[in-house]
């Protein structure tokens, strides 16, 4: 199906995105390294929204790879509140322009300060953005026990602090999706609190998004 949709036609697909909700898994682990280069050279971000009870096949992976490595996401949601994340994931059509994206692999317990930054917005106005963090490259498991993050001004003055992840409370499956307002012109900083199990290596995706333009950025890495 992707690979079609980059087929050469008199449509460009630069900038595209391509939602896909998942409730069959590939049956083997597909090899998706081709693929991904053609997306990342057209800058087409991939999204998932994995149903983590599957009609068939046993392999996700592939699907994660192709998120990940494109500046997208995926989510990994049981039936209780799939409809909910496949429907709250969309808040990319309506702040398309992604201005933060990051990849990092991590173990344990402990603190991810993010890069200080800006939102696109060109005013001192604030602005509804959307925040998605995921916390596992698969469906939730005992490993995860919890992560909270902070958006503050480099001042220390706290936007907003959220959104209580826990082993008990994962409404949006395997990451967050959440709306703060922030100022334009202002700018930020943001620290993640993580807690894990084990010392398994797991990965935290960040991305942030405006309704005002911003160029693409360079392909998260971990």
């Amino acid at each position: 199906m992707i690979y079609l949709f980059l087929t050469p036609s008199e449509s460009t697909v630069c900038g595209s995105i391509i939602y896909v909700l998942v409730k069959r898994y590939p049956s083997f682990d597909l090899h998706v390294d081709s693929l991904i280069g053609d997306l990342r050279g057209n800058h087409v971000f991939v999204y998932f929204i994995v149903h983590t009870k599957p009609s068939g096949g046993d392999q996700t992976q592939s699907l994660f790879d192709m998120s990940s490595r494109t500046n997208g996401f995926t989510f990994f949601s049981d039936v209780l509140s799939y409809a909910w994340v496949a429907n709250a994931g969309l808040a990319i059509l309506d702040r398309p322009y992604q201005f933060l994206a990051k990849n990092y692999v991590v173990s344990g317990q402990g603190r991810l300060e993010i890069p200080s930054f800006k939102t696109p917005n060109p005013s001192s106005y604030s602005e509804q953005i959307l925040v998605v963090v995921t916390v596992q490259d698969h469906a939730i498991d005992s490993n995860f026990i919890s992560l909270n993050y902070t958006i503050a001004d480099i001042e220390g003055n706290v936007t907003f602090y959220g959104p209580d992840l826990s082993s008990r409370s994962h409404p949006f499956g395997s990451g967050s999706i959440e709306h703060p307002f922030l100022h334009g012109l202002v700018e930020y900083k943001m620290t993640i609190d993580y807690n894990y199990a084990s010392s398994q290596s797991q990965v935290i995706e960040v991305r942030m998004y405006s309704i005002w333009y911003h160029n693409f950025l360079p392909f998260a890495s971990n």
